[in-house]
């Protein structure tokens, strides 16, 4: 139907000093103009519990008619874009052709989940609510560094075994591109600038250091570094590292 490959993640949202979680499609990279209406269904959980976002008890017991409410949604032609859970409530995105679907949607949805339905539509044709629920540029390396902390765990890694950890920013002009450099140098960094190519059109400023790669750590550092390149309007463009194995941790 469109040209998109689905790419659902889930993350932590805050809103309001409450905690939340979104579980998104990261792969619409542009707004289908077939699909103006963003449709919003939404249900109140039994039990909240005190940060608001219910028992796994209860979101299992919703699994099994949540499958079948979406394929229903998607045999209407509607697009689930995502799913947050918030405030005692969770709450299904979609987008439509028309805001005709909202009452038929809604009442499916109350039958197979066995819940009120809160029900909704709005004209979003730049699909504003959908870049509303996309996680913050502070979420998104919280996203990668868990990624690739992830796939270390996977294969052994202990990740608090220091070794060779190599990161990567780029600028737009020399002048950033050295000043993020100078800045780094004193946290134990060695620093090397790499000039523009075929292949990047910008300064590449590279960061090697020895350090573990466990969540506290790694987390630090990328915050610290990417903070600090978009102060200079460059961009911190991750990290990467050898699989550490077993206790002591041996490179592989």
């Amino acid at each position: 139907m469109h040209n998109h490959e689905e790419d659902w993640r889930s993350y932590p949202i805050e809103s309001d000093d409450e905690m939340g979680f979104a579980m998104t499609d990261l792969g619409w990279t542009e707004a289908p103009h077939s699909h103006p209406w963003c449709v919003r269904l939404a249900i109140e959980l039994n039990e909240p519990g005190p940060q608001g976002l219910g028992s796994t008890e209860e979101m299992e017991s919703l699994s099994a008619g949540e499958d079948e409410f979406l394929e229903a949604a998607a045999q209407a032609q509607a697009i689930h874009v995502a799913r947050v859970r918030h405030g005692g409530e969770v709450a299904w995105f979609f987008y439509a052709q028309s805001e005709d679907i909202v009452e038929s949607l809604g009442q499916v949805a109350a039958e197979l989940l066995q819940r009120d339905i809160s029900a909704g539509a709005q004209h979003d044709p730049e699909w504003g609510v959908y870049a509303s629920i996309l996680p913050s540029p502070a979420v998104e390396r919280w996203m990668a560094d868990m990624q690739l902390i992830d796939t270390l765990e996977k294969h052994g890694d202990p990740l608090t075994v220091e070794r060779e950890v190599i990161h990567y920013a780029y600028f737009d002009d020399l002048e950033s591109a050295e000043a993020f450099a100078a800045d780094s140098e004193p946290e134990g960094f060695e620093v090397e600038i790499r000039e523009p190519d075929e292949e990047i059109e910008q300064f590449g400023v590279v960061l090697t250091q020895q350090s573990a790669v466990d969540m506290d750590t790694i987390g630090a550092i990328t915050q610290t570094l990417s903070e600090r390149a978009a102060e200079l309007d460059g961009e911190y463009d991750g990290w990467e590292c050898a699989l550490v194995k077993g206790p002591g941790g041996s490179n592989n």
